[in-house]
């Protein structure tokens, strides 16, 4: 018996964000796609990174196939039915599914297909990300009281937390490290990847959870512009496979692409660690809207416009006042002085 729909509400809204509506809007405007190779791809990316968000929901949201089912089964029946709906309902608006002479067919074989590539291809960056980690997690350190070879004082590190990272560089690069391969790094498990783009577990040592305290009990600042990080998100990913692609066709230079490149990792790995839903996050939010910063002032070579869009608090009193209500004031405050203006002229 195949599946209509999904058991929990959170795992229809997430097929709702992943997959269907970015779905209807790929296939309604293919015209634009080149080729109807590409439309396949897309859908069946969207298609991949669905199934990896629905794994990621926590056991009380997650979908819960019947017996004798599983996710994959009701997923796959789901798509196909969404996919047939939109086909049916551009056909019915008059929508001309055409990629220059090309019709746009629904192939479902071509596009299960499409993600199976795409479910391949993404397990093996993770395992090519995690390999990588692991590599670079634990570099030898420079044995204790080992002399420099040229002047002990002056390559002698400040202190902190950089010299410690740059101490273990050179003891990297010199071969000479004696770290125990096989010891957990601090707060570790030391075992290999956790499965979801992890490297190692997520025990936290106590020392961290202290100084993390006031972050946790407290909080931080909460945005103050309304929130376009998953709209922003749906434009890059559309117009290419990946946030990173999207930055690299801006035509960045120097620091900025750098930056921007930093910043779409940052996102790629979240959605890799927390799913789909980490795109509609606050964390997201600010990346997001730096990313787009750094393309509006790439364009400009002004920084007047682009850093109205980003989403930094300020050393104001008023940083912690939403945009949208400290707007509302500043009209409420020209609103009265015009009156006053007119009053005092009318004396």
């Amino acid at each position: 018996m195949s599946a209509a729909s999904f058991s929990s509400d959170a795992a229809q809204s997430l097929f709702e964000a992943a997959y269907a509506t970015p779905a209807l809007s790929l296939v309604k405007d293919c015209g634009k796609a080149g080729s109807s190779e590409r439309i396949y791809s897309e859908l069946g990316k969207m298609w991949a990174q669905t199934r990896k968000g629905l794994e990621l929901l926590p056991p009380a949201q997650c979908h819960v196939p019947q017996e004798g089912r599983t996710l994959e089964e009701d997923l796959e029946d789901i798509v196909l039915a969404k996919n047939a709906e939109i086909w049916s309902e551009l056909k019915s608006q008059g929508v001309d599914l055409k990629i220059g002479d090309t019709r746009l067919y629904n192939m479902p074989s071509t596009i299960r297909k499409k993600m199976g590539i795409a479910v391949q291809a993404a397990d093996a960056q993770r395992a090519a990300d995690r390999a990588a980690a692991e590599a670079y997690a634990r570099p030898p350190s420079i044995p204790i009281g080992t002399p420099a070879k040229d002047s002990e004082e002056h390559n002698k590190p400040a202190g902190g937390l950089v010299a410690a990272i740059l101490a273990n560089i050179a003891g990297a690069n010199s071969g000479d490290g004696n770290g125990d391969k096989n010891e957990p790094s601090a707060g570790g498990t030391g075992g290999p990847g956790n499965g979801s783009g992890g490297v190692r577990g997520s025990q936290v040592p106590p020392s961290l959870q202290n100084a993390a305290a006031r972050l946790t009990t407290v909080g931080v600042t909460p945005l103050r512009k309304a929130a376009i990080g998953s709209s922003l998100a749906t434009g890059f990913l559309q117009e290419h496979d990946t946030v990173t692609q999207w930055v690299r066709a801006q035509g960045f230079t120097g620091h900025s692409k750098r930056e921007a490149l930093t910043d779409a990792r940052a996102i790629e790995l979240g959605v890799a660690d927390y799913g789909v839903g980490f795109l509609a996050s606050s964390s997201a939010e600010v990346l997001l809207r730096r990313i787009l910063a750094l393309a509006v002032h790439s364009a400009m070579g002004s920084w007047q416009v682009a850093e109205k869009i980003e989403e930094v608090p300020t050393e104001s009193p008023l940083s912690v006042v939403p945009e949208s209500l400290l707007k509302e004031i500043m009209e409420q405050v020209k609103n009265e002085l015009k009156v006053a203006s007119l009053a005092k002229q009318t004396q």
